[in-house]
């Protein structure tokens, strides 16, 4: 049978929820981080190669028509990377400020468990200084019955001699 829980048991399972809950906060905020890295990386490898293209393109004929098409298409791309990077942004903060967050939840375990760990030494102290002096008063006593009954002994012995 094991001992109840005491309240710093229930803590420290109440913290270690709250860090793996964290934890796992984290771990999504990183993967959408990721995520949202890579779509802008995609983007801008788009324009690049778009750019390479069309101006392959250019060198050997172009409209108006289509240098303005381009042109229209070359603005909206620019802002979806830019919209795209501020998305990647918000997100790696966001993940940032989750790490912090579990790093707080780790340092409040950890506070926890040692605060435990001092707890249980110092029971086991006492425990060991209430049993030392057990010991001690046990012998004691055994000692004073050993004086007792040699007095006793030395009492019968003069009483024998007297006789």
């Amino acid at each position: 049978m094991s001992p109840p829980p005491t309240v710093l048991n229930v803590l420290l399972d109440s913290e270690e929820e709250a860090r793996d809950q964290a934890l796992l906060r984290f771990r999504d905020a990183q993967r959408k981080a990721l995520d949202a890295a890579r779509v802008r990386q995609q983007l801008d490898d788009h324009r690049r190669e778009y750019v390479q293209r069309w101006a392959q393109q250019f060198r050997q004929q172009g409209t108006i028509e289509l240098v303005q098409c381009y042109q229209t298409f070359m603005h909206k791309l620019d802002d979806a990377l830019a919209q795209q990077t501020l998305v990647a942004n918000r997100a790696d903060q966001h993940a940032e400020a989750l790490r912090d967050t579990v790093q707080a939840c780790e340092v409040r375990v950890a506070c926890v468990q040692r605060l435990i760990e001092r707890r249980e030494k110092t029971a086991l102290r006492n425990a060991e200084k209430s049993e030392q002096r057990q010991n001690d008063e046990a012998a004691q006593r055994a000692h004073a019955r050993q004086q007792v009954e040699r007095r006793q002994a030395a009492a019968l012995d003069d009483s024998t001699w007297m006789n």
